[in-house]
């Protein structure tokens, strides 16, 4: 029996940064990380989108509603990076782009899987009225998406609908 994978997470003032072990190929969290069928097992109800460098995606989240992203990285097999606003929009609130955001997942090979290190910064540039919250909704929220993405790759489970 293999172990259990190992997740670690470390914040700063400015970014949360999450590493987990899977024990798959890199290939499939690439192909998980990097396609419609893939994201929306772990991560959101589906995604509009090519997963490309310059290309507005739609992520929808059910019953919590959508959030746009911008694909802003892509090195094949390696890395792929996106931003994004943090946090339900709250109505008349501004949301300027200067604002968002930049989740960067990063592959590699490790003895018995896959070493993905998923890094979220750009907190300071997030309004102060709503910097503290999201910073800690979303360290949570990495935590338990990415143990919903090992869930998938490892045992085959989607997540439940958020529907």
């Amino acid at each position: 029996m293999q172990p259990m994978s190992c997740m670690n997470s470390t914040v700063t003032e400015d970014a949360i940064r999450v590493e987990v072990t899977i024990r798959v190929p890199k290939d499939k969290v690439w192909e998980a990380l990097t396609t419609r069928e893939g994201w929306s097992a772990w991560f959101g109800e589906d995604i509009t989108g090519d997963f490309q460098p310059g290309t507005e995606q739609t992520m929808d989240f059910g019953k919590y509603g959508t959030e746009p992203g911008l694909v802003v990285e892509r090195v094949e097999g390696a890395v792929i990076a996106y931003k994004w606003h943090l946090g339900m929009k709250v109505a008349g609130e501004t949301y300027l782009d200067e604002q968002k955001t930049t989740c960067r997942f990063t592959l590699s090979e490790v003895e018995g899987g896959t070493l993905l290190v998923m890094e979220e910064s750009g907190f300071l540039r997030v309004p102060e009225s709503r910097r503290q919250s999201a910073f800690k909704d979303n360290t949570g929220g990495w935590d338990a998406e990415l143990a919903e993405l090992v869930a998938w790759l490892e045992e085959g489970k989607r997540q439940p609908s958020m529907r």
